[in-house]
């Protein structure tokens, strides 16, 4: 099911919206901050961890957390409902968050390019 992009934007709202009626996670433990969004990224919380979001339609989505824990693990789950398709791996980024990231256009060569980089924890994922 896809994500409710309105006039090239996923809302704040809208994020908030997808995660609870697609990515079936409880109302009460995901929160986004609306004044956090920007056109391609936003903030939140889930089970009261803190969360960053940034996305392009259709190509890409990243969804990094402190901790690499099962809520993360959750959340990104969350994302694949409503994206509609899975991370192809996971890592902590350079400001030492963990990160599942979704590339629906050339995962094996974003892949490749993380290896390139010395990404740290680099996982890939089935």
């Amino acid at each position: 099911m896809p994500e409710t992009i309105v006039e090239g934007m996923w809302r704040w709202q809208d994020v908030l919206y997808d995660l609870v009626e697609q990515g079936e996670l409880k109302k009460d433990d995901i929160k986004t901050d609306p004044f956090s969004v920007r056109s391609h990224s936003c903030g939140g919380t889930y089970k009261g961890k803190i969360f960053w979001l940034s996305w392009v339609h259709d190509e890409l989505l990243l969804l990094s957390m402190k901790n690499d824990d099962n809520d993360l693990k959750q959340l990104a789950e969350g994302f694949v409902k409503i994206v509609d398709y899975n991370p192809f791996c996971k890592y902590i980024s350079t400001n030492g968050l963990a990160t599942y990231e979704w590339d629906k256009k050339n995962p094996k060569g974003r892949y490749q390019e993380l290896v390139d980089k010395g990404v740290k924890s680099l996982t890939l994922l089935a």
